[in-house]
């Protein structure tokens, strides 16, 4: 009797696993869940950021530079 319960749940699984992952990606042609997209502005925002860490690294290489006692020859 646990033969057949296992093999319902596999059955089972192997629907759920069509019917919410499989047929959505072959409809669409995409993933299985649905994304939400970027917020507005984000992509600005991740730029001005990087922006601002290269300001950042290249300060500090410049500071380490400057403390060398060969003055960063």
């Amino acid at each position: 009797m646990t033969a057949y319960l296992q093999a319902a749940a596999t059955v089972a699984a192997l629907a759920l696993m069509y019917v919410v992952c499989i047929r959505p990606m072959m409809r669409k042609g995409g993933s299985c869940h649905t994304t939400a997209g970027r917020p507005a502005g984000l992509d600005e925002q991740i730029r001005g950021l990087r922006k601002e860490l290269t300001l950042l690294r290249h300060e500090a290489d410049l500071r380490r530079s400057a403390s060398r006692p060969d003055g960063g020859a």
